[in-house]
């Protein structure tokens, strides 16, 4: 296992990487959930691949690749979610245009679930988290940095400003913002497209650039029918404000002076999302050509760590254990879906919303020949875990600790099973902060 502690986390030097030739490339993964929810994704006149998707295959994801039918869908989106939202916000009942959004045979559940603070308005793009909870998460991206320090990184991230801060942390060789919130995907469309202009060369810029952005229906706000301005102190929390400043500059440093990177904006829940193969099987541009002849060549290809930031949905209010037993599953498929000739090593990142704890799981994938098609179960186990801390419940107890999927599995009370998965039951785990601190003193 490529596994250590060095004392440098700054990013790979742009020369460990072969110099793509195009511009970086992007696309718009849609889960099957979310097509059948939407009635756009069902509406060829809007996307005509979606006709040839029809037709092929209507049961798994869809990408798309096509700058204008990426446009015209989340135009679609936009017009109806805005006034799908305005009506749950304002009527008790909805009218046919205000259910435009939604597709035919999938209204009465959204009707039967209009609540604003339920999963179905979170879906509709009615209750949206635009503002960062997560507290330095630098820090995480910095650790797995320094503890895979031979690595490439596939990079996944939940949330609107963490994909920038992991992407500015490890250089990713391919970056994909997963969520289930059409409307976080749509700002980051803005963002990329800002980066790509060099529009935010330091801090002073980032408000002047997103000056007209609007951030509509906030969730935990008194009045989500107000749009707020997208400016940083709408995106993260006060104390925070000035080093939510430097996200997008940083980024774009990055960004537009090394390689071009893979972006993927996936349309799903985390434990339905599309997590390619690290060997590019499913890509056609030069570096994993690259990659895929030197694996052809018995030469050493520099290993890939899939690294997938879950801020805090893997809590049991957003994700349950079923859901999280499909996750491990969906990486271990994806996995096996590669010549897997080398041990393949993902990495899962818990996050503490408002804190600055987090614990990190590895889920390490053995090495097998490639005449072998049966594969060894992977392996969870626990790299580092602080102590997680909920706020105060509003009873003046203070925080609560609490535990994850993770350490339900690490203990044995899953009631779930699954074959495709181990766990490891080490106790003796490190803290992230004792890591980090190791690291910091070499």
């Amino acid at each position: 296992m490529f596994v250590g502690i060095v004392g440098s986390c700054s990013i790979m030097p742009s020369g460990s990487r072969p110099q793509a030739t195009h511009e970086n490339p992007f696309r718009l993964i849609v889960s099957p959930r979310h097509r059948a929810d939407f009635s756009v994704f069902s509406n060829p006149a809007v996307a005509p691949s979606i006709a040839a998707a029809e037709s092929a295959d209507n049961t798994g994801p869809q990408a798309f690749t096509d700058a204008g039918e990426i446009d015209a869908i989340f135009r679609s989106l936009a017009r109806q979610s805005d006034a799908y939202c305005n009506a749950l916000f304002t009527q008790n009942k909805f009218d046919a245009a205000q259910l435009e959004l939604i597709a035919p045979d999938r209204r009465a559940l959204f009707i039967q679930n209009r609540h604003p603070d339920s999963l179905y308005s979170l879906l509709a793009g009615c209750r949206n988290f635009f503002e960062m909870n997560d507290v330095a998460p630098n820090r995480d991206f910095a650790l797995v940095r320094a503890l895979y320090p031979e690595a490439g990184f596939d990079c996944y991230s939940v949330g609107l400003l963490q994909p920038y801060i992991m992407h500015a942390t490890l250089g990713c060789r391919r970056l994909t913002m997963i969520d289930i919130n059409w409307r976080i995907l749509d700002f980051h469309r803005t963002l990329i497209r800002l980066t790509r202009a060099g529009a935010f060369p330091d801090a002073s810029s980032v408000d002047d650039q997103l000056r007209g952005v609007e951030l509509k229906f906030l969730a935990l706000q008194n009045d989500p029918l107000r749009a707020r301005p997208a400016k940083v102190q709408n995106l993260c929390r006060p104390l925070q404000h000035e080093y939510c400043a430097q996200i997008l500059p940083d980024f774009q440093k990055v960004f537009t002076t090394r390689p071009p990177i893979a972006i993927e904006l996936n349309l799903s829940t985390l434990h339905s999302g599309s997590y390619a193969p690290t060997n590019g099987a499913d890509q056609d541009d030069d570096w994993f050509t690259e990659t895929k002849a030197e694996h052809a060549n018995g030469n050493a290809a520099r290993p890939i760590v899939r690294v997938i930031y879950l801020s805090n949905a893997i809590e049991e209010s957003y994700t349950s254990r079923a859901e999280f037993v499909q996750l491990l599953e969906n990486l271990q498929r994806s996995a096996l879906a590669q010549d897997q000739s080398q041990e393949q090593i993902d990495v899962l990142i818990h996050h503490v919303g408002g804190w600055k704890l987090f614990g990190i799981y590895e889920l390490q994938h053995a090495a097998r020949q490639p005449e072998t098609r049966d594969a060894a179960p992977a392996t969870l186990r626990t790299v580092c875990k602080d102590s997680y801390l909920s706020n105060s419940r509003g009873d003046g107890s203070g925080p609560v600790e609490y535990t994850t999927h993770f350490e339900a599995a690490r203990s044995g009370e899953f009631t779930q099973t699954t074959n495709a998965v181990i766990v490891s039951k080490i106790t003796n785990v490190p803290t992230c902060a004792q890591l980090l601190q190791a690291q910091s003193s070499r």
